[in-house]
């Protein structure tokens, strides 16, 4: 799980100011009065609060897994959390998809956050205590933890976004198996509702 905590701190620290001063002398003052305490440590902190809790999410989607084009309950745990978060969210682009929109305090970029969500159909070998519950479909590929990482990063920027420069979308992506989600998503318009500056 140390995954989740890398990925985490390398895109919180990417879109979250270092300082709100617009000078090196204000930032020096600053820092010095912080203990020297820096945005990678705070979100670090942020990070290790909700830890136990963003592993306890990964395994549920491990264990309730969903095929591509079925994701009814995927996609309604997505949508409440990002909700709770005090997000607006999007559930309308296609099929079961998911976009959850966080705008910052301050101006800045439009910055996107793409994972997917559907499962693989097997069966293969799985030494995990926590083993789908679903005979013949697994989170084989990663989407369980893709999907923990995208929320992780979307409760400490909303626990930040008085410091957030510009727009965060998190795109929650369906059937990435079968090739067919991204394609409709973008069909359906996805890119020119949210134009963003960059993605990740």
């Amino acid at each position: 799980m140390k995954k989740i905590t890398v990925t985490l701190l390398c895109f919180a620290s990417s879109v979250l100011p270092a300082q709100g001063f617009n000078t090196k002398k204000e930032e020096a003052i600053l820092f010095k009065n912080l203990n020297e305490q820096t945005v990678h440590q705070s979100i670090q902190k942020e990070t290790d609060k909700i830890f136990n809790k963003l592993v306890n999410i990964r395994r549920d989607f491990h264990e309730n897994p969903e095929l591509a084009g079925k994701e009814n309950q995927t996609q309604e745990k997505i949508k409440k959390y990002l909700l709770d978060l005090g997000m607006e969210v999007q559930t309308d682009t296609y099929g079961h998809s998911v976009v959850g929109t966080l705008k910052g305090d301050k101006k800045g970029r439009k910055i996107a956050w793409r994972s997917d969500m559907d499962a693989l159909p097997n069966d293969y070998p799985d030494p995990e205590t926590f083993k789908s519950t679903i005979k013949g479909i697994q989170h084989g590929c990663g989407h369980d933890i893709h999907m923990a990482i995208g929320l992780g990063i979307a409760e400490v920027l909303a626990k930040n976004k008085q410091s957030l420069k510009g727009t965060v979308y998190f795109i929650f992506q369906p059937e990435e198996e079968t090739f067919k989600g991204a394609k409709e998503m973008l069909h359906n318009g996805l890119l020119s509702r949210i134009d963003p500056t960059g993605c990740m």
